[in-house]
């Protein structure tokens, strides 16, 4: 996510700190289509897992058995989680940067796209740590991450 975050200052490239050159922007260009990759692959597993935890939560509340793995229906419903959110990305970016850039010119639009990304990171990163710290981050989630790579 650091490495999208930061490549989408190359593709303005950005005002703030890098020259107007052509070549900046090939790299922002690969850097972001590296970065991408490492975001979507392991979010659909993500999803399926937090949705099956919650799932078992419930089942576990209301006096039933957990389901040990999760269904092909719950893998279905987390690609569709994903690719709605993808979607609707790919639906709302393109108009807010065309208003930006037109009220401020690409290079503007693309440090503000750049700074937005570098929060979404942060936020990320620190809600992390406060689900590590309380325990909603647990060795099994985490065995159960690596086992689906």
């Amino acid at each position: 996510m650091l490495i999208t975050s930061v490549s989408i200052f190359f593709i303005g490239p950005s005002n703030l700190f890098l020259p107007d050159e052509t070549y900046l922007m090939f790299i922002g260009l690969g850097c972001v289509g590296i970065g991408i990759a490492g975001i979507f692959a392991p979010s659909i597993p993500e999803i399926i897992h937090s949705v099956h935890d919650e799932l078992n939560a419930r089942k576990l509340a209301a006096g039933k058995k957990p389901d040990e793995k999760p269904s092909a229906q719950l893998s279905d419903k987390g690609s569709a989680i994903q690719n709605m959110s993808f979607a609707f990305g790919a639906f709302l970016a393109p108009i807010a940067g065309g208003v930006i850039e037109d009220a401020s010119g690409f290079r503007v639009s693309s440090d503000v796209f750049g700074f937005a990304a570098l929060g979404v990171f942060v936020f990320y990163m620190v809600a992390s740590f406060v689900c590590i710290g309380k325990g909603k981050v647990t060795a099994q989630s985490i065995a159960y991450a690596e086992t689906t790579k």
